[in-house]
């Protein structure tokens, strides 16, 4: 896998800019010669979200599941390096759901610290918000 990520690093890099990190792999130029790529993965964030949400009838578990689906494509798609996360931004998410009236109470917090994300998200870190991280409370 690294030599596969030097490669693509080595062929869409321009000349004359070093690459650096602290992982290395193994590229090769157009005449064959080896050169040792170095680049670094970026720092994962895990968060959860836990969602109150009033409903006018009550949800089946494939109801939840599609919610927990938009909530976790929304991170996925939204978050990229560097990025914040605020609890506002996901409710337009929920709100879009034709089942879902209103959102009662919504709090995303760090899965390794229990606590409220930080905003000082590192240009080399990402948010990630799994399927499994998201708990969904409904009322009707």
């Amino acid at each position: 896998l690294e030599n596969n990520i030097a490669q693509c690093l080595w062929d869409a890099k321009p000349l004359g800019v070093e690459a650096v990190g602290n992982i290395s792999g193994e590229a090769l130029d157009l005449w064959g010669h080896s050169h040792n790529i170095y680049f670094s993965r970026p720092t994962v964030i895990e968060i959860q979200l836990q969602a109150k949400i009033l409903v006018n009838n009550n949800l089946s578990d494939n109801d939840i599941n599609k919610i927990k689906n938009s909530l976790a494509n929304f991170a996925m798609k939204n978050f990229t390096l560097g990025s914040k996360v605020y609890s506002s931004q996901f409710y337009p998410i929920l709100l879009a759901q034709n089942l879902i009236v209103d959102v009662l109470q919504l709090t995303v917090t760090d899965k390794a610290t229990n606590k409220t994300p930080s905003q000082e998200i590192k240009p080399e870190e990402i948010i990630y918000l799994p399927f499994n991280n998201i708990a969904i409370e409904w009322v009707s």
